[in-house]
């Protein structure tokens, strides 16, 4: 009796090991996976998948259970959240593959299966045409308090980089670092520096960096 509730205790918890050692494995399997780990795909460690967890589980694995990432997967929104799986993990065309560098600012990572982890520029969706030039639009409203919104186009896929700098020209806040695809994006800045600390009234500079294109919006913050 008791060396058969041995081999029970064992088979349960052997079983139990290989579904742990499965999702670990793949956290490896979806770009940046390492900065949400098993929470990009479980609304807890061990717990019911998300909708990005769930969207995997029926559509995107293969017959050995390892993760399909692909163009598909990256362009689905499965969480509702405004951006695409791809943007959330900083591949928006979903070519990245197991084995190679993660893409991307991992500091710009967010979460593709919770609706409240939203990357800080938003594709604007919608039948407006792809833009055929770089711009940086005029924030609005600006004078701003608390938020002014800020657009910019992106041509086509590329490295950019959207920066808040004082009149001394420092960079107290980065709103935009990574790879992104041909759209029109918005982004907020709430007037707040890296650290979530609320600047004083002044002028700020809102630059737009890309290679071989850099331009620079004037915004006033009043409190």
């Amino acid at each position: 009796m008791k060396q058969a509730f041995f081999v029970l205790v064992l088979g349960v918890a052997v079983a139990l090991a290989g579904s742990a050692s499965a999702r670990s494995k793949r956290v490896g399997q979806i770009p940046n996976g390492n900065v949400f780990s098993c929470a990009n795909c479980h609304t807890s460690p061990g717990g019911p998948r998300n909708a990005f967890g769930a969207e995997i589980e029926r559509n995107y694995l293969d017959a050995n259970g390892d993760v399909i990432w692909n163009a598909s997967l990256a362009g689905l929104d499965s969480d509702g959240d405004g951006a695409t799986n791809g943007a959330e993990l900083q591949d928006p065309t979903g070519q990245w593959r197991v084995g190679q560098a993660n893409p991307g600012d991992p500091n710009q990572v967010t979460n593709p299966g919770d609706p409240n982890s939203v990357p800080t520029a938003v594709l604007e969706r919608g039948g407006r045409e792809l833009p055929r030039a770089f711009h940086l639009g005029r924030a609005y409203p600006n004078p701003f308090n608390p938020q002014t919104r800020i657009a910019f186009d992106v041509p086509g896929r590329t490295f950019l980089r959207l920066s808040i700098l004082d009149v001394a020209g420092r960079v107290v806040r980065v709103l935009a670092n990574g790879t992104y695809v041909a759209g029109h994006y918005t982004v907020n800045w709430d007037g707040r520096d890296a650290l979530g600390r609320p600047l004083a009234s002044g002028v700020y500079i809102c630059v737009l960096e890309s290679p071989g294109f850099r331009a620079a919006e004037r915004l006033l913050l009043l409190r």
